[in-house]
């Protein structure tokens, strides 16, 4: 059953993207960076979310045995990285107009990275580690930029849709490995291992695709002051950074640390991504077809904040397994839903020629969410004392972030951020 349940996901994912793909009669350019991406997002998603809960696990099962506060310092370097290089891997592509140069890089790094964690399992191998797949992850945004080139201007919507598929077909593999691996072994280090052979596999079609290059400079002093003027832009840029706060405060990494703690079984936290991205895609695939045309950008935004609302108010009421895991689907929808939503209005009103550098900026805004979204649980840990106001650590974090969603909620029904 739980093999059969990976195999469909992935053959549902496939089928979806072979709908678009006639639908929308695809390139074979426009299909090479789409299995690029699932192949780069295998070598990530092997690791990404185990990161920290292989950091605070003890040695006798499997784990690294360090404090809580080095273990949310080692996730928050995923951010960090993320928040210092998004803008300058931008400037640096668009310098040396080699955007696949840059991925070979991270996908190196992903390597290297992933040989001294398996070869040599500490503190500092798996810090690096986290901060090779937050240069690495920091890419995806790149991913979209250039699919997004190769659609009409006003496709700008429906190409972020399409490529959002990829990272779920990936997701779905590396859960299956995830699950199998952690079940018959007692070594969350082999997950590295797997990880190591992905980006290899990569690296190697990397070689065989063409330059993905632009036919002009777009970071020009002209365009970047052309791009501030834009105050619906930097309003939405103002969002992205709770929205990323929030998906990574209350999913991924941390979750699966949490999950563990309240008892999840090991089959649920392996999947439990699956169930995140797969209604991610659904909820992307929609807004972008359909969603968006008809309620608008604003209520699009509205309704994903609503969705994730109802899953973290779960988290502070329950401590249910099974119950957590079935929610999850709703902040899987509303992550979906913002998130596409806000990289289609941030690239949708600029020509191609801006779209680089409208993104670049965008994803610098994005990962200080993601940063502050792991280091919250490092700030609480060493600064909040346990018990206080009657809130364990984690449901802390978990009222706070309610606060920046129903903040955000009002805001959005006072600002002006949609295109007339």
């Amino acid at each position: 059953m739980k093999v059969v349940f990976s195999i469909l996901l992935i053959i549902v994912s496939v089928i979806m993207f072979f709908i678009l793909k006639k639908k929308y009669r695809l390139t074979p350019q426009q299909i090479q960076i789409f299995v690029l991406l699932v192949l780069f997002w295998l070598s990530v998603g092997m690791i990404r979310d185990y990161r920290k809960r292989y950091a605070i696990t003890e040695i006798v099962k499997g784990g690294l045995g360090l404090s809580p506060l080095i273990a949310a310092n080692i996730a928050a370097g995923y951010g960090l990285i993320s928040a210092i290089i998004r803008l300058p891997i931008f400037f640096i592509s668009d310098y040396l107009n080699k955007r696949k140069l840059l991925i070979q890089i991270a996908l190196v790094m992903l390597f290297c990275s992933g040989v001294y964690v398996y070869t040599q399992p500490t503190a500092n191998s798996l810090y690096l580690s986290s901060l090779a797949m937050g240069l690495s992850a920091s890419l995806l945004a790149m991913f979209n930029v250039v699919f997004s080139a190769t659609f009409k201007k006003e496709q700008a919507m429906l190409s972020v849709s399409i490529l959002s598929i990829a990272p779920l077909i990936a997701e779905a593999i590396s859960s299956s490995f995830q699950y199998f691996i952690l079940k018959y072994t007692s070594s969350m280090r082999i997950l590295w291992l797997f990880s190591i052979i992905f980006a290899m596999i990569a690296l190697v079609v990397t070689f065989k695709m063409n330059e993905l290059q632009y036919s002009q400079k777009q970071f020009t002093k002209q365009n970047i002051i052309e791009l501030f003027k834009n105050k619906r832009y930097l309003v939405i840029c103002g969002i992205a950074i709770f929205i990323s706060f929030i998906r990574f405060a209350t999913s991924g990494a941390n979750l699966n640390s949490y999950a563990k703690i309240i008892g999840m079984d090991e089959f649920l936290i392996a999947f439990i991504d699956v169930v995140f991205s797969l209604s991610q895609l659904i909820a992307g695939v929609l807004m972008g077809t359909y969603i968006q045309k008809r309620i608008g950008s604003k209520n699009t935004l509205s309704l994903g904040l609503i969705f994730s609302l109802i899953y973290i108010i779960t988290l502070v009421l329950t401590t249910n397994p099974i119950i957590i895991f079935s929610m999850y689907v709703f902040h899987g929808l509303g992550y979906g839903m913002c998130y596409n939503c806000l990289i289609g209005l941030a690239i949708e009103p600029f020509e191609k020629s801006q779209r680089h550098l409208s993104m670049g900026f965008f994803q610098m805004f994005f990962a200080i969410g993601i940063f502050y979204g792991d280091k919250v649980y490092a700030i609480i840990y060493q600064y909040i004392p346990s018990g206080f106001l009657s809130f364990n650590f984690n449901q802390a974090i978990f009222i706070f972030a309610i606060a920046i969603l129903l903040s955000l909620l009002i805001l959005l029904n006072i600002i002006k951020y949609e295109r007339k």
